[in-house]
C-alpha cells in the first residue's frame, strides 16, 4: 500500500512540473517577442508584462477545466482528481481550489510533498488516484 502511495505522490509531483512548465508558455512568448512588443507598446510595457504574468496565473488555476478536468501532466501520467466521498462529482471550485492551494502552500511550510497533499485532500475534500 504505501509502494502504491509512493508512486502516486511522484507522479502528482511529475503532473504539477509538467502543468508549471506548459503556464510558462506565455513568459516564453513574451521574451521572444519582446523586441516587437517594446515597439508596439511603448509606454505600456509594463502593463503587458503584468497582464502576461497574470494570463500564465490565470491558465495555472484553470487548467483542470480547461482540459475537461484532466490537465495535460495528469493526462501523462494518468490521474485523476476524485471526491473523497464517491457518491458526488467534483466542482468546477474544487479543481481552481486545489490548484491555488498547490501554488500557495510551500515547501517551508510542510516537511514533506506528502504533507502537502494531506493539507490540500483535507482542505478541498478530494484526493489523487490513477485513471483506468
Amino acid at each position: 500500500m504505501e509502494r502504491h502511495n509512493s508512486d502516486l505522490l511522484k507522479r502528482y509531483k511529475k503532473s504539477i512540473s509538467i502543468d508549471t512548465l506548459m503556464c510558462m508558455l506565455p513568459e516564453v512568448l513574451f521574451g521572444l517577442f519582446f523586441p516587437a512588443i517594446k515597439n508596439i507598446f511603448q509606454d505600456s510595457i509594463h502593463l503587458v508584462l503584468i497582464c502576461t504574468f497574470l494570463l500564465s496565473f490565470l491558465i495555472y488555476l484553470f487548467l483542470d477545466i480547461i482540459f475537461l478536468k484532466r490537465s495535460l501532466g495528469k493526462r501523462l501520467y494518468r490521474l485523476v482528481i476524485l471526491k473523497q466521498s464517491e457518491d458526488r462529482k467534483v466542482k468546477y471550485f474544487h479543481y481552481v481550489y486545489r490548484r491555488f492551494l498547490e501554488l500557495a502552500i510551500h515547501s517551508l511550510f510542510t516537511r514533506t510533498f506528502s504533507d502537502k497533499c494531506r493539507i490540500i485532500e483535507q482542505a478541498t475534500h478530494t484526493r489523487i488516484d490513477y485513471f483506468d
